[in-house]
């Protein structure tokens, strides 16, 4: 759209704002990426999905762009998948066409992390609060991580009788240890900031009062770098090998997960988790 295009002019400094993201350009060369959905925890529907490919796409073909600089709006960074869209559609009784969004939703899943997998330029993450589900898990697939001391980190998949996505049925235990990957994919163990630091999450962690000011000066030295020098480093580092590995990741976790929503063991869960939710809000009126 028009506002995607102003937006990655050289000569905008200003702020592109749609109903779910918001795009600044900063130091002249990065894009500072805010997901919008505060109300919602930034929670990812498929118009946020949909929108964040778009803009990596876009940055990818902007030779005046160096890298993308994500983070969250309000409380929290993202709460993972909103729920409460894959809960209605699988209430619906129409078989032919709960198996139609399955796919829709496991192609529009696979399509987000390749995202990510095939990013060729910088891609830093300010973790300003509370990551959750595939927020989390995608965070190894980026360049640096940085996170403010009230974030907290999870994956309850289990919980919701779902299975490991963003490729972190590697990435985690490679980290982390297989371990330590169990007790964050399997078990669900929710983790704050410094756990995250010390299983290798995140690089630095700071203050609630310093995150974005620290962030900032990071951000600042890594645009002033000469763009095709960040490339090759960055090429270096994930190398082609890699990336082919963690395509064919994502394509075995998107199948499996495509029969973990069709399940009835998931249906049931999700379907109980929204219920859990609207008591919670019945309860605080």
């Amino acid at each position: 759209c028009d506002s995607n295009q102003n937006f990655l002019s050289k000569k905008t400094t200003s702020m592109s704002i749609t109903p779910i993201l918001k795009t600044e350009r900063i130091f002249n060369s990065f894009l500072k990426v805010t997901l919008s959905r505060p109300s919602k925890l930034n929670s990812f529907n498929p118009e946020l999905y949909a929108a964040l490919g778009e803009t990596f796409e876009q940055v990818q073909s902007d030779d005046s762009l160096k890298g993308i600089l994500l983070t969250g709006e309000g409380k929290y960074y993202s709460a993972g998948n909103d729920i409460s869209v894959f809960a209605s559609e699988v209430m619906k009784s129409d078989k032919s066409r709960i198996a139609d969004f399955l796919q829709q939703a496991r192609d529009m899943c696979r399509d987000f992390v390749k995202g990510f997998i095939v990013f060729r330029k910088l891609l830093v993450v300010a973790v300003n609060g509370p990551c959750i589900g595939i927020a989390c898990t995608t965070l190894p697939l980026c360049d640096i991580v940085y996170a403010a001391e009230s974030a907290w980190f999870q994956t309850p998949f289990m919980t919701l009788g779902l299975s490991p996505e963003g490729c972190s049925s590697e990435t985690f235990p490679t980290l982390m240890g297989r371990s330590n990957a169990n007790d964050v994919l399997v078990l669900g163990k929710k983790i704050d900031a410094k756990r995250a630091y010390d299983l290798r999450l995140v690089s630095e962690v700071f203050s609630q009062e310093k995150f974005e000011e620290e962030v900032m000066k990071r951000v600042k030295t890594l645009a002033s770098f000469p763009p095709n020098a960040l490339l090759k480093a960055k090429d270096l580092v994930t190398y082609e090998e890699r990336v082919q590995r963690l395509l064919d990741t994502n394509e075995r976790e998107c199948d499996v997960l495509k029969t973990r929503w069709f399940s009835k063991e998931a249906q049931t869960a999700m379907v109980q988790f929204m219920m859990r939710g609207k008591q919670k809000k019945q309860a605080k009126l």
